[in-house]
């Protein structure tokens, strides 16, 4: 690909933008980064991305671009702006899925049920909700009560815990997946499926 700087009209090729990539050539780096933002931006932008989304993920597709960069025998063979656009593309279609998993889980989770609740007892699925749960780790077990059930932000929980914010999400995301994991994994979970076809989505 070519990109050109707008005061001088540098143009630079692969071999150029490889280069500068290994050598921490700001300025080069810096231009690379503008030049791709717009496409970037449309792309994050059309499928339910905000600022945010973009600026991680664009540091995402540069960081990745840099570790290729440090192989010798790495040619780059299509044009720069395509090569970001397609690491982006798998990246942000990757994170929407993920996000998707875990929007379905986070509606199973508020409906695990509370000491006393009749009705809920009577539930088969409540029953194996309630069940795996208790087999998480006490971290765990926490972690998600802080979040569904005393509803808590991902602030409190980190200055509860005394850890960060993204920690917070990290290890909730991690526990999250512990308990759906073990919820497809449930010998009792063949014979209620077809009662409950949501449990699906967490596939």
């Amino acid at each position: 690909m070519q990109l050109s700087n707008r005061s001088s009209r540098k143009e630079f090729s692969n071999d150029e933008i490889i280069k500068a990539f290994r050598s921490n050539d700001s300025r080069v780096v810096q231009q690379c980064y503008a030049s791709t933002q717009p496409i970037l931006k449309k792309l994050i932008f059309n499928n339910s991305g905000n600022e945010e989304d973009l600026k991680s993920t664009q540091q995402y597709c540069f960081m990745t671009f840099f570790k290729y960069c440090q192989r010798n025998d790495f040619i780059l063979t299509s044009k720069f702006n395509t090569f970001i656009y397609s690491i982006a593309y798998r990246h942000w279609m990757k994170t929407l899925r993920r996000r998707k998993k875990e929007s379905d889980l986070d509606v199973m989770l508020e409906n695990i049920p509370q000491e006393g609740d009749n009705e809920l007892e009577t539930s088969e699925i409540d029953r194996l909700v309630r069940d795996i749960f208790q087999r998480l780790s006490s971290d765990c077990q926490r972690l998600i009560g802080m979040k569904f059930e005393e509803e808590k932000s991902h602030s409190e929980i980190a200055e509860v815990l005394k850890i960060t914010v993204g920690s917070s999400r990290l290890k909730l995301a991690r526990c999250k997946n512990r308990l759906a994991k073990a919820l497809l994994k449930d010998p009792l979970y063949n014979d209620i499926l077809m009662s409950y076809p949501f449990l699906k989505k967490l596939l």
